[in-house]
């Protein structure tokens, strides 16, 4: 428990010892001007410049997965923040920043610019949730925080994941090819891979859409609502789907609960007689 009080808690610090100093401070910077405005303390330049403390009090954890968390799917991220503000990139304001999903990596040294990378995800959109692929087999995923000039900030947490990426969906009916009249009612499946109602997100589990004639969402992407991207955030398996006549590729897509697209996907084809 002390360990664990110890990681998620108390700020990390990923740069020597001195570069730390109190919240708020406007002095002891590491060379660069500091400046406010509207009351806002900014801090660095995008060029390591500048005080890159945060405050005493503030922590990042993962939430979404747990540390040793055993993942049969994408991993499913849901970070968070205490004492401190997370918000897009751009400007510089102490106490704020955004995250960043180091994978298999160390931090970035505090004051560092982050690297954008297959390595370093950022979300400097403000994001707190994320779908990262991950291949088969041990992970290790920090967390870090970076200022609105994407440098390194000493908030982390780390957990290990163990990745067997056996889930699966399907397309259980109509077969591939098939001849249907509209309404057309599919049946979809999944394996090693909960189906539930849209809301809660956790790992592994998830609520099917179907695509007509359109590509797979980007992994981690939203997925759209529209006559393309239909949602059964209800946790329904069997659906009726209206098609024109003619030939159309059904894609079966899972999402997350907060209907951030995964890589499990299916799809068939099948004809609507005139």
């Amino acid at each position: 428990m002390d360990n664990e009080l110890s990681r998620r808690r108390f700020v990390t610090l990923t740069a020597a010892a001195g570069a730390v100093s109190v919240a708020g401070c406007t002095s002891g910077n590491d060379g660069g001007d500091t400046t406010t405005t509207d009351g806002q303390t900014t801090t660095g330049d995008g060029n390591g410049n500048g005080d890159h403390s945060v405050p005493d009090d503030a922590s990042v954890a993962f939430e979404s997965p747990t540390d040793g968390a055993a993942l049969k799917s994408a991993a499913q991220v849901v970070m968070s923040a205490e004492n401190f503000d997370i918000e897009p990139a751009g400007e510089v304001k102490q106490g704020a920043g955004h995250f960043h999903v180091l994978i298999d990596t160390d931090p970035v040294e505090t004051g560092e610019v982050i690297p954008n990378d297959d390595q370093h995800r950022h979300f400097g959109d403000g994001s707190k949730q994320t779908v990262i692929d991950l291949a088969s087999g041990d992970h290790t995923l920090t967390l870090q925080v970076g200022n609105g000039a994407h440098e390194a900030l000493p908030l982390t947490d780390s957990i290990d994941v163990a990745v067997t990426d056996n889930a699966t969906i399907s397309i259980d009916s109509p077969d591939d090819g098939a001849e249907k009249e509209s309404p057309v009612s599919v049946i979809m499946g999944a394996e090693n891979f909960v189906i539930q109602e849209a809301g809660e997100v956790k790992q592994d589990t998830g609520h099917f859409h179907i695509i007509v004639d359109g590509e797979p969402v980007e992994t981690g992407k939203p997925i759209p609502n529209d006559d393309t991207h239909l949602h059964y955030g209800n946790g329904s398996n069997e659906v009726e789907v209206e098609l024109e006549p003619g030939e159309h590729r059904l894609t079966a897509q899972a999402g997350t609960g907060a209907h951030l697209a995964l890589p499990l996907t299916d799809e068939i084809s099948v004809t609507v007689p005139e």
